[in-house]
């Protein structure tokens, strides 16, 4: 029996990050119970580990939420008495949303499939046998707190439509004006030939016709033009808004996404865009054109005009009726092509070590599901399409009956004469059709919805601290920056074990810093909130005495050299990527930075030398080379400051010598992450991490 009271409807929240199912779950419920909240702002609110949540977390989380939650432990046979919808436990590392339970089968909404039916027997083996049943509290708040995203927000500058728009109404206008011509122009021509027999002026009105129809033709193709090059234009606004405003979001945005996911959310771009510049102005005058023919109709006969108003009452019901189902539906298929794309990525870029374990087979197995989830859910969405056109054509074949029977009635009796009864089909057929595009538009309308908010994922996540607005003065960094931290602790989430607790130090300007310590201690998490690209969770850093944030934060990362574990370099020359892209190549800084990360003899034998093509994926660079072409990049910017991490472990003893020795001898300051003893021992300063603390090593007395 439901504890808790009946309210709304449940919907499917997916599952951004491959650990918010939990979150997404809670979002889900708090919807169906009042609350309308989304990921994004549970997001904010709720800092959720990279490793996922736990039960006890989701408890938490309820509790904040103003929800009531209860752990159960039961049997499949038990499930009918939860109080729905309830989280359930599913395969050890996921939850999952359970909406109702059936005699043979359960729905549930699974955030990273979508709703599914799902058979007792398939949930047995799913189900671990803990569920949580959650309902709203008394001071539960029953309010709309999700933050959509607006056409303008994702547009921006509508000055490119504005200027298109009036272009296109006239143009538009007139095509559509023309085409009343015709109709009327067939009735004068037919009943001018079968009764008056004139033939002269059939000759006059044939020519008329041919004129209005090459007038309509040349206009149509005008306007095909000008909107050809308005969308384009508001393409490129709308994607290189959207790609500037993902590439000013901070690093941890890109660490709990999927590749394949956020490039199917900058796909949704295109279906914006051509709904906009195609479907508006379309849909407008296939309104007017609408309203004109229904009122031509009504003056032929009334009988007429009634049938096409209520067989368009009819196609917006049917519409309405599968207008949810379609969107949920394509919601599914937009997230199942998402991770199928994402794991196809995944592949092409580990082929090597795929086909060193002989893993082929379970490489192409694991994407088939997902490509057969895919096909399953475009499946769905073809088949509610197709039942859709089926009761539109249905509705669209009793009206045209109707209309032929009411059209032959009335040239039975003398009312009405051939020509009208074929120029009443004709305009017919223009009402039809435009009620169809029209109806059809509108549903897009509605739809748009669906990829606004998928874009509302990057357009609403807060910015970089460094890319964010403000209004402060930036600090200057000096050629010897000082960099400090005070009670500084971190932990990726709320019930994440701390990394760092209460640390305070400090690096003097020309320093040279090895931090060491265990690995998995906080090593590369000291050295990336010291490159603000994490933010503590409390305490605060300071470059020259300015904390690190904003526009001091934007001329902190300026100064920067920085090899980072796993770094990339991008499909280019070795001068591009060295000079990251640099407009103007300075020749000699290259030969002067890659003798000083010992990669200048090495690429000079190369047939291309510094034109050599490398990129992300392959190129012809050994790990070592890779490394050092890595530094050579961190130090033609000049840097003030110089972090390197693991900078040298890919690299002999020999070459690691000689790169410790530049290293030592460069005039900036230095902190290197490293395991190696060869950085450390050349270091001023060693620093120890290791159960949240960070402590010098005193050397010992020479």
């Amino acid at each position: 029996m439901n504890m808790f009271p009946t309210r709304g409807r449940l919907p499917v929240i997916h599952q951004v990050g491959a650990a918010e199912c939990g979150l997404a779950c809670m979002a889900m419920i708090s919807w169906y119970h009042g609350n309308e909240t989304d990921l994004s702002i549970l997001r904010r609110r709720f800092s959720v580990s990279l490793s996922g949540a736990r039960l006890s977390d989701l408890i938490n989380f309820a509790d904040r939420m103003n929800l009531s939650a209860r752990p159960v432990r039961l049997d499949l046979d038990a499930l009918g008495r939860l109080a729905l919808p309830a989280v359930l436990h599913w395969d050890m590392n996921h939850f999952v949303v359970l909406k109702s339970v059936g005699k043979t089968s359960v729905t549930i909404h699974d955030p990273a499939n979508g709703a599914r039916v799902v058979s007792k027997e398939e949930l047995s083996r799913h189900f671990t046998g803990v569920a949580l049943e959650v309902g709203p509290r008394e001071d539960f708040l029953r309010t709309r707190s999700t933050k959509l995203v607006t056409l303008v927000e994702a547009l921006g500058d509508f000055s490119i439509f504005r200027r298109a728009l009036p272009k296109l109404l006239v143009l538009s206008l007139a095509i559509q004006l023309l085409s009343l011509l015709p109709p009327l122009l067939m009735q004068i021509i037919i009943d001018e030939s079968s009764i008056a027999r004139n033939s002269d002026i059939v000759l006059s009105l044939s020519l008329a016709s041919l004129f209005v129809v090459l007038v309509t033709l040349s206009t149509t193709a005008i306007r095909s033009w000008i909107t050809l090059y308005f969308t384009n234009l508001i393409n490129y606004s709308l994607v290189g808004r959207t790609f500037e405003r993902l590439m000013a979001l901070p690093a941890y945005y890109f660490e709990r996404r999927s590749v394949g996911d956020i490039i199917s959310r900058m796909l949704s771009i295109k279906t914006i865009q051509s709904t906009i510049t195609d479907g508006a102005i379309q849909s407008l005058l296939d309104g007017v054109l609408g309203l004109v023919t229904l009122a031509v109709l009504f003056a032929y006969d009334v009988r007429i005009g009634l049938v096409a108003a209520g067989s368009v009452l009819a196609l917006a019901l049917s519409n309405q009726m599968f207008a949810s189902v379609i969107r949920s539906g394509q919601e599914q298929s937009l997230a199942t092509a998402a991770e199928e794309q994402s794991h196809l990525m995944e592949s092409i870029r580990a082929a090597n070590v795929i086909k060193m374990f002989g893993q082929e087979s379970m490489r192409l197995s694991k994407w088939r599901n997902r490509y057969l989830r895919l096909v399953n859910a475009n499946l769905g969405v073809g088949r509610s399409q197709i039942a859709m056109t089926a009761v539109n054509d249905a509705i669209g074949a009793f009206q045209l009956i109707a209309v032929i029977y009411i059209l032959a009635t009335g040239v039975i009796s003398g009312d009405l004469t051939v020509g009208m009864f074929a120029a009443v089909l004709a305009y017919r057929q223009s009402f039809a059709q435009s009620v169809a595009r029209l109806i059809v538009q509108l549903m897009q309308f509605r739809l748009i919805r669906l990829h606004l908010d998928r874009l509302g994922d990057i357009i609403h996540h807060p910015l970089d601290p460094a890319s964010a607005p403000t209004a402060e003065q930036a600090a200057e960094v000096a050629s010897y920056p000082k960099i400090e931290l005070v009670d500084v602790s971190f932990r990726y989430g709320d019930t994440d074990p701390w990394l760092l607790r209460k640390v305070s130090l400090s690096i003097e300007p020309g320093s040279f810093v090895a931090i060491v310590g265990p690995s998995g201690t906080g090593k590369s998490t000291l050295a990336r909130l010291m490159l603000g690209l994490l933010e503590p969770t409390s305490g605060e850093i300071f470059v020259n005495g300015r904390p690190l944030k904003g526009s001091t934060l934007r001329n902190w990362r300026a100064s920067l050299g920085v090899v980072l574990q796993n770094d990339k370099l991008f499909t280019g020359t070795l001068a591009e990527n060295i000079s990251f892209f640099a407009a103007e190549v300075d020749p000699d800084r290259l030969a002067e930075v890659g003798r000083l990360a010992d990669i200048h003899e090495a690429i000079m034998d190369m047939p291309m030398a510094y034109q050599t093509m490398v990129g992300d994926m392959g190129s012809t660079l050994s790990a070592g080379q890779y490394q050092r072409v890595l530094l050579a990049r961190a130090l033609y910017r000049n840097p003030k400051f110089l972090l390197l991490d693991e900078g040298t472990a890919n690299l002999d003893p020999a070459t690691e010598h000689r790169i410790v020795q530049s290293v030592s001898d460069m005039a900036l300051t230095r902190v290197v992450v490293a395991h190696r003893p060869a950085l450390v021992e050349a270091a001023d300063v060693i620093l120890r991490v290791a159960e949240g603390a960070v402590a010098r090593v005193e050397r010992p007395a020479p």
